[in-house]
């Protein structure tokens, strides 16, 4: 009795272990072809092939094409670092020409081309982005496995610097409007993967750093409307910031890799775009910060970048500027002092007198409320390392820091009110500060402002903090 087709079960199960088999074997020829090509050779008629090479083309192009579930996060994880891996080994051997000749079977320049055609947010790509992601998906393993260029147009170094400036000019503009005062286009989860991995490929084809930069400063304004509102409540940021803010784990990692360049095109805008430049220059130092544990020596590197462009950010804390620009040195010198104290709060370090005199204009800033203030107490261990006159300048500017924002008696304000919290939130900070560096200034001011008065209202905090300083 024949028997019917396949339940889609057994046909899952089917494919599940026909695509083990070949990770398998690619892996086992990877393994090969690294450790033994003697072994290759012997092995060329049944493994080294031209049905090889089909198949791992397959799997680069089209891996639904031979059953692998490509809507598995693990699988859609795994299997192109596999084919990468493998096509860097082949790219090795005498099996280069091959596997370049079945790459060129497979994806032409024509695929390229659509690749900087499409229309990211339009009707039509929507069903083409399946066929689309896979493209870019292909495109980049072939960049990570060094062989992108036999499937470009040209191996010239100027077309492929066209062809990145292309694909990053089709994301950058495809996320806005093509005419003036539309709503911005919605991107759906897969217009968003599509639009990453475009970029991600542009980036791969080199040397975008300074039109990045540019497109990020681009202050062209975009407007949109809140849902199911009126027309008063509308919203509006740069063409740049909106860029930014949909990418910029992508944007800063290309950043990253060419940090100098960034940091000193970003500096250079920084008093015509203060608050762009210190979006994307925090940004990077978080995101240096999460990578360290990969990247150990790049946060040092893009600190010591800031800091060697330090001068140009003097406009941020200005007394005049604006309290956000403020709140964005104080942003930085937190991140710079998180991923490397040792180096740029060091009183020998070249760039530290620009960074002392920062801090200090920062603390003797009059305009500046005790609130924002307090961001900076927060850094004070790390000043009290000064001696002599830097010492001095810096308890001097404390005093006056002191004076001007604490009542004489701690009892002034009402409890509840802001200026309350406002006093009490600094005076832990103070003393937290204490604490930490045990400085002899630092103790001495804090014990005038509890000796003013019979019964400091944080009476316990200062006694405790000085118990334990005792202990130490």
């Amino acid at each position: 009795m024949a028997s019917g087709p396949p339940s889609l079960q057994e046909e899952e199960k089917y494919n599940y272990s026909k695509c083990t088999v070949l990770v398998r074997i690619m892996e086992f020829t990877t393994t090969l072809l690294n450790t033994s090509p003697e072994g290759c050779k012997l092995l060329e008629k049944v493994l080294c092939n031209t049905d090889l090479m089909k198949i791992l083309v397959k799997m680069l192009c089209e891996p639904m094409s031979i059953g692998f579930n490509i809507g598995d996060v693990q699988v859609m994880d795994n299997l192109p670092r596999i084919c990468v891996t493998l096509m860097k080994a082949i790219k090795n051997s005498p099996y280069r020409d091959m596997l370049e000749t079945h790459l060129k079977e497979e994806m032409t320049a024509q695929s390229i081309e659509e690749l900087c055609a499409i229309n990211l947010c339009g009707s039509d790509a929507h069903q083409e982005r399946t066929k689309l992601l896979s493209v870019v998906s292909a495109c980049k393993q072939l960049h990570r496995a060094g062989l992108l260029h036999v499937i470009s147009p040209s191996q010239s170094k100027a077309l492929h610097h066209s062809i990145g400036m292309r694909l990053l000019s089709l994301v950058y503009k495809g996320i806005v409007p093509a005419e003036e005062k539309q709503c911005l286009p919605s991107l759906d989860p897969s217009c968003k993967v599509l639009a990453s991995g475009l970029l991600e490929l542009a980036f791969a084809f080199g040397g975008l750093c300074e039109h990045l930069v540019s497109l990020l400063l681009n202050s062209a304004l975009l407007s949109t409307q809140y849902l199911g509102s009126s027309q008063r409540n509308i919203i509006s940021f740069s063409h740049g910031e909106y860029f930014y803010s949909l990418f910029s784990e992508i944007i800063n990692s290309e950043l990253l890799k060419n940090l100098d360049l960034a940091v000193s095109e970003l500096t250079k805008s920084s008093a015509r775009n203060p608050k762009m430049v210190s979006t994307v220059l925090n940004g990077m130092l978080d995101q240096s910060f999460r990578d360290r544990g990969i990247q150990k020596h790049q946060g040092q590197k893009l600190v010591a970048a800031i800091l060697q462009n330090w001068r140009e950010c003097d406009s941020w804390w200005a007394a005049d500027s604006a309290p956000e620009s403020k709140m964005a040195v104080l942003a930085l010198l937190a991140k710079i002092l998180q991923i490397d104290s040792t180096e740029s709060f060091n009183t020998n370090h070249s760039s530290f007198h620009e960074i002392f005199t920062t801090y200090a204009d920062l603390l003797a800033d009059t305009k500046m409320g005790l609130h924002l203030k307090g961001q900076a107490i927060i850094m004070l261990p790390f000043f009290t390392n000064l001696t002599g006159d830097s010492l001095e300048n810096l308890k001097h500017t404390l005093e006056k820091l002191i004076i001007s924002n604490f009542p004489m008696r701690s009892n002034e304000f009402s409890p509840g009110t802001l200026k309350y919290n406002n006093y009490v939130d600094c005076m832990k900070k103070f003393l937290d500060a204490l604490e930490l560096s045990q400085s002899p200034m630092l103790f001495q001011l804090m014990t005038d402002i509890l000796c003013r008065e019979q019964q400091h209202i944080m009476e316990e905090l200062f006694q405790t903090t000085f118990q334990r300083i005792a202990r130490r």
